[in-house]
Protein backbone atom coordinates (compact mmCIF):
# COMPACT_ATOMS: atom_id res chain seq x y z
CA UNK A 1 0.00 0.00 0.00
CA UNK A 2 1.46 3.35 -1.03
CA UNK A 3 -0.84 5.92 0.51
CA UNK A 4 0.05 9.47 -0.44
CA UNK A 5 -0.12 11.47 2.79
CA UNK A 6 -2.67 14.29 2.83
CA UNK A 7 -4.21 13.21 -0.50
CA UNK A 8 -7.70 11.72 -0.66
CA UNK A 9 -10.08 10.44 -3.32
CA UNK A 10 -12.92 12.64 -2.02
CA UNK A 11 -13.56 16.07 -0.50
CA UNK A 12 -14.72 14.55 2.81
CA UNK A 13 -11.18 13.16 3.20
CA UNK A 14 -12.65 9.75 4.02
CA UNK A 15 -10.57 7.66 1.59
CA UNK A 16 -6.79 8.11 1.48
CA UNK A 17 -5.30 8.12 -2.01
CA UNK A 18 -3.38 4.88 -2.44
CA UNK A 19 -1.20 5.27 -5.53
CA UNK A 20 -1.22 1.53 -6.13
CA UNK A 21 -5.03 1.33 -6.04
CA UNK A 22 -6.22 4.80 -7.07
CA UNK A 23 -3.76 5.61 -9.84
CA UNK A 24 -5.12 8.21 -12.20
CA UNK A 25 -6.65 5.61 -14.45
CA UNK A 26 -8.14 7.51 -17.34
CA UNK A 27 -10.63 5.96 -19.66
CA UNK A 28 -12.43 7.68 -22.51
CA UNK A 29 -14.46 6.29 -25.37
CA UNK A 30 -15.37 7.90 -28.70
CA UNK A 31 -13.74 11.25 -27.93
CA UNK A 32 -15.43 11.76 -24.56
CA UNK A 33 -13.44 13.51 -21.87
CA UNK A 34 -11.89 11.46 -19.10
CA UNK A 35 -11.83 13.39 -15.87
CA UNK A 36 -11.80 13.14 -12.12
CA UNK A 37 -10.66 14.88 -8.98
CA UNK A 38 -8.84 14.31 -5.72
CA UNK A 39 -8.47 16.37 -2.53
CA UNK A 40 -5.48 17.59 -0.55
CA UNK A 41 -5.91 18.38 3.13
CA UNK A 42 -5.63 17.21 6.72
CA UNK A 43 -8.01 15.24 8.90
CA UNK A 44 -6.39 16.52 12.10
CA UNK A 45 -8.32 19.33 13.76
CA UNK A 46 -6.10 22.32 14.47
CA UNK A 47 -3.48 21.39 11.87
CA UNK A 48 -2.50 22.72 8.47
CA UNK A 49 -0.52 21.22 5.60
CA UNK A 50 2.33 22.98 3.81
CA UNK A 51 5.40 22.31 1.71
CA UNK A 52 8.08 20.48 3.69
CA UNK A 53 10.83 22.64 2.15
CA UNK A 54 9.55 25.89 3.74
CA UNK A 55 6.08 25.50 5.22
CA UNK A 56 3.88 28.54 4.68
CA UNK A 57 6.23 30.03 2.08
CA UNK A 58 6.86 27.49 -0.68
CA UNK A 59 3.87 26.39 -2.76
CA UNK A 60 2.40 22.92 -2.82
CA UNK A 61 2.37 21.79 -6.44
CA UNK A 62 0.80 18.78 -8.08
CA UNK A 63 1.60 17.25 -11.45
CA UNK A 64 0.99 14.07 -13.38
CA UNK A 65 3.80 11.72 -14.37
CA UNK A 66 3.73 8.75 -16.73
CA UNK A 67 5.27 5.48 -15.54
CA UNK A 68 5.42 4.15 -19.10
CA UNK A 69 5.92 6.97 -21.63
CA UNK A 70 4.88 6.17 -25.18
CA UNK A 71 2.32 3.55 -24.17
CA UNK A 72 -0.92 5.49 -24.33
CA UNK A 73 -1.90 8.87 -22.99
CA UNK A 74 1.09 10.99 -22.08
CA UNK A 75 1.17 13.10 -18.92
CA UNK A 76 1.66 16.10 -21.22
CA UNK A 77 -1.97 15.68 -22.35
CA UNK A 78 -3.48 15.99 -18.85
CA UNK A 79 -4.83 19.30 -17.59
CA UNK A 80 -5.03 20.15 -13.89
CA UNK A 81 -7.29 22.83 -12.44
CA UNK A 82 -8.70 24.12 -9.16
CA UNK A 83 -12.18 24.05 -10.72
CA UNK A 84 -13.96 21.95 -13.31
CA UNK A 85 -13.45 24.80 -15.77
CA UNK A 86 -10.26 23.96 -17.63
CA UNK A 87 -10.25 27.01 -19.93
CA UNK A 88 -7.04 28.45 -18.44
CA UNK A 89 -5.36 25.11 -17.72
CA UNK A 90 -2.25 24.14 -19.65
CA UNK A 91 -1.86 20.48 -20.57
CA UNK A 92 1.14 18.90 -18.88
CA UNK A 93 1.74 21.82 -16.50
CA UNK A 94 2.09 21.48 -12.74
CA UNK A 95 -0.57 23.19 -10.63
CA UNK A 96 0.13 25.40 -7.60
CA UNK A 97 -2.56 24.67 -4.99
CA UNK A 98 -1.39 27.18 -2.35
CA UNK A 99 1.11 27.45 0.47
CA UNK A 100 -1.05 26.31 3.41
CA UNK A 101 -4.13 24.12 3.57
CA UNK A 102 -5.87 24.37 6.96
CA UNK A 103 -8.06 21.71 8.55
CA UNK A 104 -11.62 21.97 7.27
CA UNK A 105 -10.62 23.58 3.96
CA UNK A 106 -9.31 20.83 1.67
CA UNK A 107 -8.31 21.78 -1.86
CA UNK A 108 -9.98 19.88 -4.68
CA UNK A 109 -7.83 19.28 -7.74
CA UNK A 110 -9.53 18.38 -11.00
CA UNK A 111 -7.82 16.56 -13.87
CA UNK A 112 -8.92 16.03 -17.47
CA UNK A 113 -7.77 14.39 -20.68
CA UNK A 114 -9.64 15.18 -23.88
CA UNK A 115 -8.87 11.89 -25.69
CA UNK A 116 -7.49 13.77 -28.69
CA UNK A 117 -4.40 11.56 -28.44
CA UNK A 118 -6.18 8.54 -29.88
CA UNK A 119 -5.93 6.15 -26.93
CA UNK A 120 -8.83 4.88 -24.88
CA UNK A 121 -7.25 3.95 -21.56
CA UNK A 122 -4.04 4.59 -19.66
CA UNK A 123 -3.34 3.29 -16.18
CA UNK A 124 0.31 4.38 -16.02
CA UNK A 125 -0.40 7.94 -14.95
CA UNK A 126 0.60 8.82 -11.40
CA UNK A 127 0.22 11.79 -9.11
CA UNK A 128 3.29 13.75 -8.04
CA UNK A 129 2.94 16.27 -5.23
CA UNK A 130 5.38 18.46 -3.33
CA UNK A 131 6.69 16.85 -0.14
CA UNK A 132 4.40 18.03 2.66
CA UNK A 133 4.29 18.22 6.41
CA UNK A 134 1.61 19.06 8.92
CA UNK A 135 1.90 21.48 11.78
CA UNK A 136 -0.40 22.78 14.48
CA UNK A 137 -1.94 26.14 13.70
Amino acid sequence: MTVIANVFTDMTLATPFDDAVHSLSLSAVNGDNAYGSFAVGTTTSGNEVGADSDIGVDPITVSIVDDDPGSGVEAAHIKLSLSNDFSGAVAGAALDIGTLIPFGSPVEVFYRWDNSTGGDTDTNLKLRITARKERAI
